[in-house]
């Protein structure tokens, strides 16, 4: 199947991965996203006529089309240490060392907070076998590598329908 655009032809499957969001931010609202879901429940159907094999694989990535909006949306709604300057403050030598204001029991509630705010759901990261991130720049790397492993499902998904 090709997409007809105004002067060349070009492959329905080209077209779509072309326009595959670079962004995390921009991947559920996607055409990619509702289109990566429907086919990943098309073979979770197929799996079951599958070999072992194949059927193990359909069903990872199902489970990689489920969950990996919501990690990423977890990614990037999250709040890090970091952020807050409390990654340079957590542990009481550097909280003396910082000469930070208040009681001990207001600083303890400080890092109490700080860490609550930096604390989720690791389900989602533990039955897609990822790494929960402590920093911003290893979630953004994660959801860059989400990213990725959606759009080869995406890709294999359009070959595998020819």
């Amino acid at each position: 199947m090709h997409w007809t655009g105004m002067s060349d032809e070009i492959p329905l499957d080209a077209w779509i991965l072309d326009d595959f969001p670079s962004e995390p931010e921009s991947f559920e609202n996607s055409f990619a996203h509702q289109l990566i879901v429907v086919l990943s429940n098309f073979f979770l159907f197929y799996s079951s006529s599958a070999d072992c094999e194949t059927s193990s694989l359909l069903r990872s990535h199902h489970q990689t089309v489920q969950l990996g909006p919501v990690v990423i949306r977890t990614l990037l709604t999250a709040t890090f240490l970091e952020e807050d300057g409390f990654q340079v403050n957590v542990g009481r030598p550097a909280l003396k060392a910082s000469k930070i204001k208040g009681s001990q029991k207001e600083q303890k509630r400080a890092r109490r907070a700080a860490h609550e705010a930096a604390t989720f759901d690791t389900k989602p990261f533990l039955a897609l076998q990822l790494p929960v991130p402590k920093k911003r720049s290893e979630a953004e790397a994660l959801c860059q590598k989400i990213l990725a492993r959606m759009r080869d499902i995406l890709s294999v998904s359009l070959l595998f329908r020819n």
